[in-house]
């Protein structure tokens, strides 16, 4: 991610302490084809049913992008944030969003760069996860379905 230093173009993300996924780490959380068998074996019913939607969404999720086993789980890395934050390593950016740009009008943007005069931290930036104890907790919810 790159972050605009042009103040007037950005807009900070907020004004309260927030979490920030970014995309790189729910690339990182792909429902593989093994991952989604697991999955699968751990509820008769609820885990066939699942992984039935995963292997859905898998299909175009792997023709759109390069290099990818199975569909980026996004949504879930939200929800393990909060039910599962020891799975994550994180660091504190300052965290805005565009209002102006040509390419990233609307775009979160992340201050990456190692400058000492830039913007101070607002948000909590989900930097990596620790994929196969996220799916693990997966299979240990479905496991857990009456």
């Amino acid at each position: 991610f790159f972050f605009s230093s042009r103040r007037r173009h950005t807009r900070s993300l907020c004004d309260w302490s927030s979490d920030v996924c970014s995309s790189d780490l729910t690339h990182e959380f792909q429902a593989s084809p093994a991952r989604i068998a697991a999955v699968e074996a751990s509820h008769a019913r609820v885990g066939s049913l699942l992984a039935g939607l995963l292997r859905f969404f898998s299909k175009s999720y792997v023709d759109r992008h390069v290099g990818f086993v199975g569909p980026a789980m996004h949504d879930v890395c939200a929800v393990l944030a909060l039910t599962h934050p020891q799975l994550f390593e994180t660091s504190k950016k300052h965290v805005g969003i565009d209002l102006h740009g040509n390419h990233t009008r609307g775009m979160t943007v992340i201050d990456d760069r190692h400058l000492v005069d830039r913007p101070g931290a607002n948000t909590t930036v989900l930097e990596r996860i620790d994929a196969d104890a996220g799916f693990a907790a997966i299979c240990a919810a479905v496991a857990a379905c009456p």
